[in-house]
């Protein structure tokens, strides 16, 4: 039982130690690099690749 404890004890000290800091927020990182990174760009770049996909019936 000792044992158990010492180890959960281990377990939470860890985490702690290593967690995310909750301040800050991460930057993007491939934000621009396959898709664009200007939000206006992206939305029109998104729209015109849904314009060009096939339609979807019920009856087909």
């Amino acid at each position: 039982m000792r044992t158990i404890i010492i180890l959960l004890f281990s377990i939470l000290a860890t985490m702690e130690i290593f967690s995310q800091n909750r301040t800050t927020d991460r930057q993007p990182v491939a934000a621009g690099r396959f898709y664009s990174a200007d939000k206006e760009t992206l939305t029109k770049d998104i729209s015109q690749l849904f314009e060009t996909c096939k339609k979807y019936t019920e009856n087909r």
